[in-house]
């Protein structure tokens, strides 16, 4: 079983050596539960898209979601486990309560120059009410803004790759 969990590990490292395209993403938290969880801390996410397939490397774990096979796996590097789901699975509410889950997406009209790019400003809300939580009625809300750039190399190849799959995410 070792020797397959290592296989398969070292199989999911080939994805990212041989993406067709990648990017790194780096979350800056100020403010609110986040920030207080990691004071003064970068996360920095890699992402690898080849094919119909997407890594989504954040260091200690990582998730690979295959759009042909329908599965997601999921990779826990530092307990040395995996698990994989299927798309189907995670569709089933298994009789739970889901969320409700409120966003809203809003273009600021804010322009700015970054790294050379000409990018625009969207600031995405969403509100979290989850029934089965902790404490019912309360509602999280998180506040995201986000700088995107079309003239970014690779931006075309990303947004093929989610016109081709989003309807397909679980």
């Amino acid at each position: 079983m070792k020797a397959i969990s290592i296989l398969f590990l070292t199989m999911a490292a080939s994805l990212a050596l041989r993406a067709d395209f990648s990017y790194t993403t780096t979350v800056k938290s100020q403010g609110g539960a986040m920030a207080a969880a990691t004071p003064g801390s970068n996360r920095v996410t890699k992402t690898y898209l080849k094919g119909q397939k997407m890594k989504i490397d954040r260091g200690s774990s990582a998730t690979i979601i295959d759009f042909d096979a329908q599965t997601t796996t999921n990779i826990d590097s530092s307990q040395k486990t995996y698990r994989v789901s299927k798309f189907s699975d995670m569709r089933e509410t298994s009789g739970t309560q889901r969320p409700d889950l409120n966003i809203e997406v809003k273009d600021t009209g804010q322009k700015k120059t970054i790294n050379g790019h000409d990018a625009s400003e969207i600031v995405l809300s969403a509100e979290l009410d989850n029934p089965s939580g902790r404490q019912p009625g309360m509602k999280m809300h998180m506040e995201v803004d986000f700088w995107i750039s079309s003239d970014v190399p690779g931006a075309q190849e990303l947004r093929a790759f989610y016109q081709r799959n989003g309807a397909k995410f679980p």
